[in-house]
């Protein structure tokens, strides 16, 4: 796969760890509402992660037993703003480069990149671990 290729493939499968992340953070919220689950995810449907994990992280924090440790919430939070430097900003940073692929900006982006992806792969089988945790602890199965 030429390094492009493999760019490209990261981006993608990056994304969508962010957004199965958000999903699972969201159903875990919508688990932990009173009420019925089907209108709780209703609304935090249109929330923002940010505004999600706020909520969650109070209601979590109410409870002895936590889902996620302080660590967790903080790496959560900052899922965003990396997440969003590769829609608006990874290509920015080295398209219009002749051979960009020997430049110092994409080769520093792709390093990052790689090392997003692999951090946002481990976090997003933790937090599915975490959703199935949770819709189990609430009898939302």
């Amino acid at each position: 796969m030429s390094e492009l290729k493999e760019f490209h493939f990261l981006v993608g499968e990056t994304l969508m760890f962010c957004q199965t992340v958000e999903l699972d953070i969201k159903y875990i919220y919508a688990a932990m509402l009173k009420g019925d689950f089907d209108e709780n995810y209703e609304e935090v449907e249109a929330l923002t992660l940010g505004q999600t994990l706020k909520r969650l992280k109070k209601l979590d924090y109410s409870y002895s037993n936590h889902f996620f440790t302080e660590e967790d919430y903080k790496l959560l939070e900052e899922i965003t703003e990396k997440r969003n430097h590769i829609v608006h900003k990874t290509y920015q940073d080295f398209v219009y480069d002749k051979g960009y692929e020997y430049t110092k900006s994409y080769n520093k982006e792709l390093r990052n990149l790689r090392a997003f992806h692999d951090m946002m792969s481990r976090l997003s089988d933790s937090v599915e671990e975490v959703r199935f945790k949770a819709l189990e602890a609430y009898h939302r199965n």
